[in-house]
């Protein structure tokens, strides 16, 4: 596993998109960064002293990867920015040299003898070609590169005197030694092949379950929403009182309606026209809910289906108390001690009571006529979130179908992963000979314990690279 923070420094186009895919599977979380441009150390150094990773952060390892020949050789030196910013830096450089194109080699050889001829910053320099020692050059093999460098930064968890013989034998040489590797790695099993009917395929099913946890979470979120939208009286309300009295009335004196409900009192003075009246100007109409499909998302859908509950319940309350209101104010009885007034403003207070009820009955209609609407607006919202809720729970029943194990070699065992090394992972470069040069190989395993086989081969100049 990875203990130290890793850098991904890309110098040109150099597979940065497939070398970051490949190291999600080989740092944890936080665990690696990569920049572009040198001026962002700073940035990148706030970011690793954050210990947002959990790695032990008293060491970085750099990797500083560029295509031979693509930028100029002094731009390499700019590395040497992370030794004044970090105390303890590994530094490595991946050199990728392009075969595969088949084009003129010259600026590669003169990369590489600027190279060999600098002094250089670098504890390591890996030399990563597309044509493997069997001198097989295809596309295959610049994907297999991005992998490895990926996964080298798994080398500095191992046992090894390796960096430590390439320092003693390029001090003893004088000259810059370079260092290639291979690498392998067991293939995920590929999924059986799909015909375009096959609705039942495993990624089709597999995207079904992806779509069904989509939509539990939108109505998970949907019942953290609280819409604030809430009916309102009409401006008529205050009207209605005034208006209904003003109805032509019989003479009445108030003896003739002492000891009388207001109820009563109302037929007696008005007879019929006052309720006649207030159903001709007054009456509210129950809206009528229309049969467009649900517009708006699964997330506001389910939201607005819980407030309209949350308003029913309101008005509900509100249309009971309202309604005992008037029933209570209706049975009432005046008499001149009960209404505290002159005996000649007596009717006119009977007349203000009346009007009253009237407006209470207005505010009672439309109440009433909002919560019908309420009602039916959250019936069909209610069916249409059930209906969401059916699909879900028939996507998570489609069970996945079970895909079988391809293995890319018959080799299980460490043993026998290290006994066929040179078969599972040539080394990423063509050398005149590699007799007398380092060798090592290590299995390692990455942040899901998968095994990966790494072969290391050092000691070389470029001249057993061009020269063969």
């Amino acid at each position: 596993m990875i203990k130290h923070p890793t850098v991904f420094v890309f110098l040109g186009n150099v597979g940065e998109e497939e070398i970051l895919s490949g190291a999600e599977q080989t740092h944890p979380k936080h665990g690696f960064f990569s920049i572009r441009d040198i001026e962002e150390v700073d940035i990148i150094k706030t970011r690793i002293q954050s210990g947002e990773s959990g790695l032990n952060i008293k060491r970085v390892h750099v990797y500083v990867i560029v295509e031979a020949g693509a930028v100029d050789i002094s731009a390499i030196d700019t590395a040497l920015i992370f030794r004044r910013n970090f105390a303890t830096v590994v530094l490595t450089l991946v050199v990728i040299l392009n075969e595969a194109s088949g084009t003129d080699n010259r600026t590669t050889h003169e990369f590489l003898q600027q190279l060999s001829e600098s002094e250089t910053p670098f504890d390591r320099i890996f030399l990563l070609s597309d044509k493997n020692e069997n001198d097989i050059v295809n596309l295959e093999n610049r994907q297999n590169i991005y992998k490895l460098i990926a996964n080298l930064p798994l080398l500095h968890n191992v046992q090894s005197s390796f960096d430590e013989i390439m320092t003693a034998k390029a001090r003893e040489q004088g000259r810059t030694l370079f260092v290639s590797a291979g690498f392998w790695k067991r293939k995920k099993p590929e999924p059986p092949k799909e015909t375009h009917n096959d609705i039942f395929s495993p990624s089709a099913i597999k995207t079904l379950h992806h779509f069904a946890k989509v939509l539990d979470k939108h109505i998970a979120d949907g019942t953290r929403i609280h819409p604030s939208s809430t009916p309102t009286i009409p401006e008529k309300f205050a009207d209605v009182a005034s208006s209904v009295i003003s109805v032509p009335a019989r003479p009445l004196k108030l003896w003739d309606l002492l000891g009388r409900t207001i109820k009563e009192a109302e037929i007696m003075l008005y007879g019929k026209e006052a309720i006649r009246f207030f159903e001709d100007n007054y009456t509210i109409e129950i809206l009528e809910t229309d049969e467009e499909s649900i517009s708006m998302t699964l997330c506001e859908a389910v939201a607005q289906e819980k407030h309209m509950g949350q308003m029913i319940s309101d008005i509900t309350l509100e249309i009971t108390q309202l309604s005992d209101t008037i029933e209570a104010t209706e049975a009432q009885q005046k008499t001149p001690l009960t209404m505290g007034l002159k005996m000649l403003d007596g009717v006119d207070h009977i007349k203000d009571v009346i009007g009253e009820c009237y407006a209470m009955r207005y505010q009672l209609n439309y109440l009433q006529g909002i919560q019908t609407k309420l009602f039916a607006q959250q019936q069909k919202l209610t069916a249409y979130i059930s209906h969401i809720r059916d699909v879900i729970q028939h996507l998570k029943g489609l069970a996945l179908p079970e895909i079988p194990v391809l293995e890319e070699t018959p080799q299980e065992t460490p043993d026998d992963i290290l006994a066929n090394a040179e078969v599972l992972a040539p080394f990423a470069i063509s050398l005149l000979r590699n007799d007398g040069l380092l060798h090592e190989q290590h299995i390692l395993y990455d942040e899901c314990n998968e095994p990966c086989l790494i072969r290391l081969i050092g000691g070389f100049t470029c001249d057993l690279y061009f020269f063969r």
